[in-house]
């Protein structure tokens, strides 16, 4: 594997959602690379599942900052009926 390859690799993200005995489970990694950083680090993480409700979870994957953005209404709390912020997402 080249090194660019192998770069590329660690610049990966994954969420994944499967129904498993009637319930819906979610899982992340918690990496975030910052393209942008001086020395970027494995170590830096956070999250990408946000439960916004007993009822509804978000999860996104790639760039955070338009992750941000799109989040910021529903974490203001300035959206919080479910049908808004699927409409707000979409």
């Amino acid at each position: 594997m080249s090194a660019s390859n192998v770069r590329e690799a660690l610049n990966m993200t994954l969420v994944v959602a499967r129904v498993i005995d009637d319930e819906i489970r979610i899982i992340s990694d918690t990496k975030i690379t910052d393209s942008g950083a001086l020395h970027p680090t494995l170590l830096d993480g956070g999250l990408k599942c946000i439960a916004i409700s007993p009822t509804c979870c978000v999860c996104f994957a790639g760039n955070v900052t338009v992750a941000e953005e799109a989040l910021a209404p529903i974490l203001n709390r300035t959206i919080q009926d479910r049908q808004q912020i699927t409409n707000s997402l979409a």
